[in-house]
């Protein structure tokens, strides 16, 4: 349906939201990993605009809204290593390897796709929240900092703390962090 919908939109903006993988009962009962299913699905498409002759004229932006969602995983910084991939044949291939926010997706996505935009600057912290169905809000900082939050309308606690010098610094970081965490769910209530 997808590769038929493409051929009868030559315009098309296709957003494709993929649920498989959401759980690990995914590989187990067919057997297949993650990136053997995406990587299958995504070389179909590649293929199929390729032998229409408009590769040539399409962006492919692969990310994520999460990493893993297993909990026992919450705690390791590479969990939050999401990926934002451009592809385009009129693009060099480049990597960055700053710490950056969802919300800079459009800033990157000029930087490479015009000469005369700039990339937004690398961020001090990157609030994460989520994943989907918990209450954890993340915080992330350049230096290999990592706040893992319980942050429930009442009560809040922290779960996790790595790269502080102590765990004082790690308590007044995390009030800090709630309050910032306040003010971020106050903005988006108020919309």
């Amino acid at each position: 349906r997808v590769l038929a919908f493409l051929d009868h939109n030559p315009r098309a903006f296709l957003y494709q939201e993929f649920i498989w993988g959401h759980a690990i009962e995914y590989n187990q009962a067919s057997g297949r990993t993650n990136t053997d299913y995406y990587s299958r699905y995504l070389d179909a498409v590649v293929r199929h605009l390729a032998e229409r002759g408009e590769l040539e004229r399409t962006l492919i932006v692969l990310t994520s809204d999460h990493g893993v969602r297993e909990k026992e995983v919450q705690r390791q910084r590479e969990m939050y290593r999401l990926p934002l991939w451009f592809f385009a044949s009129s693009l060099a291939a480049h990597e960055d390897r700053e710490l950056r926010s969802h919300l800079d997706f459009k800033d990157l996505l000029f930087a490479h796709a015009f000469a005369d935009s700039a990339p937004p600057p690398a961020r001090p912290f990157v609030l994460v929240i989520g994943p989907t169905g918990t209450s954890f809000v993340t915080l992330l900082t350049e230096p290999g900092q990592l706040l893992l939050m319980k942050a429930r309308a009442d009560t809040q606690r922290l779960m996790h703390v790595e790269g502080y010098a102590s765990k004082d610094v790690a308590s007044r970081t995390a009030g800090a962090f709630l309050r910032l965490h306040a003010d971020y769910v106050g903005y988006f209530e108020g919309l």
